[in-house]
C-alpha cells in the first residue's frame, strides 16, 4: 500500500504515568475479558468509554468506521507498564467503504483540538475501527497504520465485527515480527464503583463476546472479494 493515501500526524510521545492499575483500586470494578493471566501488556477499558465505542462502530454495521483510543499509558508502583482507555474520539472526517477505512488530514487535526478539549491527563493511546462481516484481525493497511503511527511500545488497537458481536484488542508482544501488533488474549474492563448486572454477566457491552486469536499469527485480511487491502 502507498504511504500517501494515509496521511496522519504525528502522535506526541510521554513517559508513562506512574498510577495504580484499576485492578488494585478499592473504588473500581473490574471484569475480566479471556485470558489476563498471560505475559502481555495489561489492557483496561472503561466500561462507559468501551460502551460509548460500540454504539459507534455498530452505528453501521455495513461499513468500517473508526477512529482514535483516548486514555493513559502508565506504569505501577513496581514499574510495570499497562494500558488505560477510558474513551475515543469518532474518526468525522474519512473515507471508507464495507472493505476499507482511512484516516484524513483533517480528521487528525480534529482529534488535536478535541483531545486539548478534554479535561484529566489524557493522550492519544491507540486507534480502533471495525471490521463489518470480515472478522477479528489487522489487514496489511492495518498494519502499516499501526507501525507508522501508532508505533509506541504501549500504543494498541481495538477491532469490533459488529455482524458477528465480537470484540478484540491487539498489542505488541515479544514474539516473531515484533514490530506487528498481535491479538491480545484478554483485557479487563472496568468501572469506578459499583458494576452493572450486564458488565458483571458479559464484560463486554451486549451482544459483543471477547475474540481470542492465536498469539503470533499473521493476522492478514482473509482471501475474499470486496476487502481491500
Amino acid at each position: 500500500m502507498a504511504g500517501e493515501q494515509i496521511q496522519l500526524g504525528v502522535v506526541r510521545r510521554l513517559p508513562p504515568t506512574p498510577q495504580t492499575p484499576p485492578d488494585r483500586r478499592t473504588e473500581c470494578s473490574v471484569v475480566r475479558c479471556g485470558d489476563t493471566g498471560g505475559p502481555g501488556l495489561p489492557v483496561f477499558l472503561s466500561w462507559d468509554g468501551l460502551r460509548r465505542l460500540c454504539e459507534h462502530v455498530c452505528s453501521d454495521a455495513e461499513v468500517e468506521l473508526g477512529g482514535v483510543l483516548v486514555g493513559d499509558q502508565c506504569q505501577d508502583e513496581q514499574g510495570n507498564p499497562f494500558v488505560i482507555m477510558t474513551g475515543s474520539l469518532a474518526a468525522q472526517d474519512y473515507t471508507n467503504s464495507a472493505g476499507s477505512f482511512t484516516f484524513t488530514h483533517n480528521t487528525w487535526s480534529r482529534f488535536t483540538r478535541e483531545l486539548e478539549s478534554l479535561s484529566g491527563n489524557r493522550r492519544i493511546i491507540g486507534w480502533y475501527h471495525s471490521h463489518p462481516g470480515w472478522g477479528v484481525f489487522l489487514s496489511d493497511r492495518d498494519q502499516f497504520i499501526c507501525e507508522n503511527f501508532f508505533a509506541g511500545a504501549l500504543d494498541i488497537a481495538v477491532v469490533v465485527d459488529p455482524q458477528s458481536n465480537q470484540l478484540g484488542v491487539f498489542q505488541r508482544i515479544c514474539c516473531g515480527k515484533s514490530d506487528w501488533l498481535q491479538p491480545a488474549a484478554g483485557c479487563c474492563v472496568f468501572v469506578e464503583g459499583v458494576a452493572s448486572a450486564e458488565m458483571t454477566a458479559r464484560g463486554l457491552p451486549t451482544p459483543l463476546r471477547y475474540f481470542v486469536g492465536p498469539v503470533g499469527a499473521n493476522f492478514a485480511a482473509p482471501s475474499r472479494s470486496g476487502r481491500q487491502d
